[in-house]
């Protein structure tokens, strides 16, 4: 289950940190609220990383169901260089 924790530092406001509870993706969990969530980001991320910009990705749906759109926009974020 996707869940999120409040913190705070001192001289800043507070601040959210989203986290899944188990994988998403090819042979996770894919819990419904973890899967919204990554999609949720994705969605987000979309305009700003070249590899989610792809026209061949169709557009991805926030429906909580781990499809292959939600795994090709896992597989292409994973190309970005993002992750290194």
């Amino acid at each position: 289950m996707a869940f999120t924790v409040a913190e705070m530092f001192v001289g800043m406001k507070p601040y959210s940190w989203y986290n899944v509870t188990y994988p998403v993706g090819r042979n996770g969990a894919n819990y419904f609220d973890d899967v919204c969530l990554v999609q949720l980001l994705l969605s987000y991320l979309r305009p700003y990383v070249p590899e989610l910009q792809r026209p061949a990705l169709e557009p991805l749906r926030v429906d909580g169901i781990c499809g292959p759109i939600t795994e090709s926009y896992i597989n292409a974020f994973a190309l970005s260089p993002l992750n290194t």
